[in-house]
């Protein structure tokens, strides 16, 4: 049976298990053991997604809270405390597509890059550069939300997650626009 193991930092890490006819005999064919009996049973792993396209002048960044344990889920594509630098062309459009894996609200802001971290408050580094709908209800788990802008000034930003103490906990990544990138990238530390 393969499996994938998810480590700390995001990254997963190709496995294997050796199963003995000592096992298969023991926990009999429909156990744990007795998986490696039936092939098609093993689950594929996840394929990881493709973060960052670029067409043209426009960058379509996917973010994904919760699409794996790191941080408790409280993370962007498995990064959290500004372990994923998302960089773009200087003047690019970037159209986000964010969704929410777990249960607990979050959204996207991309913000001047500061310390402490902030909370709810701070206005977009871009006009239109939040999934925030003021005064809407969060959209549940699973439900796309969208940003579009324009990366109009060179510089270091983040992206965080504005629903209060998310940011502060870790729910912040690096976003980079860059006056020398020609395609838009997703780096992890």
């Amino acid at each position: 049976m393969r499996f994938m193991t998810r480590v700390a930092d995001g990254r997963r890490l190709p496995g294997g298990v050796v199963l003995g006819v000592a096992g298969v005999a023991l926990l009999g064919s429909t156990g744990l053991l007795g998986m490696a009996a039936h092939p098609a049973a093993a689950a594929s792993p996840a394929k990881t997604p493709t973060w960052v396209t670029t067409t043209g002048k426009v960058a379509h960044l996917t973010l994904i809270s919760g699409w794996n344990n790191a941080n408790a889920g409280f993370s962007f594509n498995g990064a959290a405390h500004g372990k994923m630098v998302v960089t773009v062309p200087l003047g690019d459009k970037v159209v986000v597509t964010y969704k929410n894996a777990v249960s607990v609200p979050h959204d996207v802001d991309i913000i001047p890059y500061q310390t402490p971290l902030p909370g709810r408050g701070v206005a977009p580094a871009f006009r239109g550069a939040t999934t925030y709908k003021p005064g809407a209800p969060m959209p549940g788990m699973g439900v796309p939300q969208m940003a579009t802008f324009v990366a109009a000034k060179a510089g270091r930003y983040m992206i965080i997650c504005g629903v209060p103490g998310h940011a502060a906990g870790g729910m912040w990544d690096t976003f980079v626009v860059s006056p020398t990138a020609k395609v838009a990238s997703v780096t992890f530390k």
